[in-house]
């Protein structure tokens, strides 16, 4: 993969992340209800926990991203 392909990969999954934590079209409340049927899952998985850690993940695959396209 080359460097200018890995910062956009980097971009892409940062923002689909970003997309999670702000909630956009309700990801957050869909991936809670898919695992809230799994016993011990669901109950640690709640959106607010999937919208946190999206958030997190998000920001550092932007910074990522933005320092690999800036290096490239």
């Amino acid at each position: 993969m080359s460097a200018w392909s890995r910062a956009v990969y980097d971009l892409g999954f940062g923002m689909a992340l970003m997309l999670v934590a702000l909630n956009a079209g309700g990801a957050a409340e869909r991936l809670h209800r898919g695992v809230a049927n799994h016993p011990r899952v669901g109950a640690v998985l709640t959106p607010v926990v999937l919208r946190a850690t999206s958030a997190v993940l998000g920001v550092i695959g932007i910074a990522i991203g933005t320092v690999r396209l800036v290096h490239a």
